[in-house]
This record gives structure tokens, C-alpha cells and sequence, in this order.
């Protein structure tokens, strides 16, 4: 369950996507907005007291203070510096949160991509063990096919494998599954490695089935494109067999230059 939420909110952070990125290079230019303001501010202080300075001079004539002047002229100045110093010292903590921050990210991204490797290595293994003829259909029907496929049947656990070819450049896919939920539940979304980069993969269960998918962290890396595997799907029999499972609401991201095709949209599931 917390390895759920946790991946769950790791993908909010990406179906965000772009926006996460635009956001945090706002804050960016804000934070640098603010550190000039402020540096200005000091600049317009140090002007205004000398303006200020001139001013009661012109009034006071031979009246006027210079030593006071001078004196309140020093204290300006070295106010003006431990301002300045202040404002360098809150760059150097806010860089050095950002690091920080850089380094949580990469760890977090070294995690997701070692699990993601080793639940594509479990989905591979289980695949090497059925009938190689069942992975040796030619099925696709055009560009940005897409397909479901009954992986394996064992026991009480089901996997379904969601196939795409002659794919237009992408960096992103979502797809709504629909099953009966008396008959089936959601155990695990594996992402299929077509897609390439760090990949953060999506699930979020609904009254008609789960909606699963992902994209690149930020947009970044290569699209791919071709035919592959996008993921695989676990599911638990909790009621009988033979059910059915079928694909709508198809999305793709990237650089798209024809329609979806939902080529095997739905299939039944038998032992």
C-alpha cells in the first residue's frame, strides 16, 4: 500500500509533467527576481542617503556636520554590507538546497529504475516459460496499433500485456483498462521499457477498471518509437473464468502524425 501511494505520487509529479518543470523554473526566476531586488534596494538606500546628505548640506551651509555626516555615512555603508552579505548568504543556502533536492531526485529515479528493471525481468521470465508461438502473431492494422494480450493465466493471478506498433514518436502513453470488477482486481502495473529515459509509471484504480501509463521524467530523453511493449498488467481472479478485459480512452504524447488504433481492443481471459 505505501509502495502504491508512493509511486502514485511520484506520477502525479510526472502527468504534471511539463508543468512541474515550468513551475519549478518560475520559482527559479523568482528567487533570482528577488535576491536583484533586493541588491537594488541596498543600491537605492545608499543613493538616497547621499542625495539626503547633499540636501541638508545645501540647507545648512556652513552649519552643516561633516563629521556627523561622515560618521552616519560609515554606518550606511557597513549596513549596506552585511546586507549584501545576508543576501549572498541566502543564495548560497537556497543553492545548496537545490542540490540537495537534485540529489533526492536522482536517488529517488536510481530506486524506481532498478524496481522497474526487476518487475520487466519478472514479466520476461514468465513469458520465456509459455508457448513461443503466442508471442509471434502478426496483429497490428496500421499506424499506433495497440493490443491486449493474455500473458499468462496462473493460478489466481492473471497478466495482460499491452503491445503498440508502428508507433509514432512518443515519450508518454495512458490507457483505460475495463473490466468486470467482480470478477477481476488490480494487482500491479509493470512498465514495458518501450519507452526509454527515466520512465515514471501511472496507475489509479476507477469503478470501471484502472487507468495505467507514465512518460519520461520531465519530457527528457529520446521519444521512441516502432513496435514494443508498453506494460503489463496483474490482476487477481476473485471471481470465475472465463471474463473479459478491453482497452479504451487511449492517449499518446510525443510527436504524433496519425490516429490511435485500438487494434485488439477486447479479449477474453480463459484458463
Amino acid at each position: 500500500m505505501i509502495r502504491s501511494i508512493h509511486i502514485y505520487f511520484l506520477l502525479v509529479a510526472f502527468v504534471l509533467g511539463d508543468t512541474v518543470i515550468v513551475l519549478a523554473q518560475d520559482h527559479e526566476g523568482e528567487f533570482a527576481k528577488e535576491m536583484e531586488q533586493r541588491r537594488m534596494d541596498v543600491q537605492a538606500m545608499l543613493e538616497e542617503f547621499e542625495r539626503e546628505t547633499e540636501r541638508r548640506r545645501q540647507e545648512e551651509g556652513e552649519n552643516f556636520d561633516e563629521e556627523t555626516a561622515q560618521f552616519e555615512r560609515s554606518m550606511m555603508e557597513r549596513q549596506a554590507q552585511l546586507e549584501m552579505n545576508q543576501i549572498a548568504l541566502d543564495e548560497e543556502f537556497h543553492q545548496r538546497h537545490l542540490d540537495l533536492d537534485r540529489q533526492y531526485q536522482d536517488l529517488e529515479r536510481e530506486r524506481q529504475d532498478f524496481w522497474a528493471s526487476r518487475q520487466r525481468q519478472d514479466i520476461e521470465y514468465q513469458r520465456a516459460d509459455s508457448d513461443p508461438e503466442d508471442h509471434t502473431e502478426d496483429w497490428t492494422s496500421g499506424p499506433n496499433s495497440l493490443s491486449l494480450i493474455v500473458d499468462s493465466v496462473e493460478g489466481d493471478e492473471v497478466v495482460i500485456r499491452i503491445e503498440i506498433a508502428d508507433s509514432d514518436p512518443i515519450n508518454g502513453w495512458g490507457l483505460q483498462l475495463n473490466y468486470d470488477n467482480r470478477e477481476l482486481e488490480f494487482d500491479q502495473f509493470i512498465p514495458g521499457g518501450f519507452i526509454g529515459g527515466s520512465f515514471i509509471p501511472l496507475f489509479k484504480e476507477n469503478d470501471d477498471g484502472v487507468q495505467v501509463g507514465g512518460a519520461q521524467l520531465g519530457g527528457q530523453g529520446e521519444m521512441s518509437d516502432g513496435n514494443g511493449v508498453l506494460g503489463s498488467v496483474k490482476l487477481k481472479v476473485i471471481g470465475s473464468l472465463p471474463t473479459w478485459i478491453n482497452a479504451s480512452s487511449l492517449d499518446l504524447k510525443g510527436n504524433l502524425e496519425n490516429e490511435v488504433n485500438l487494434t485488439n481492443s477486447q479479449i477474453e481471459i480463459e484458463r
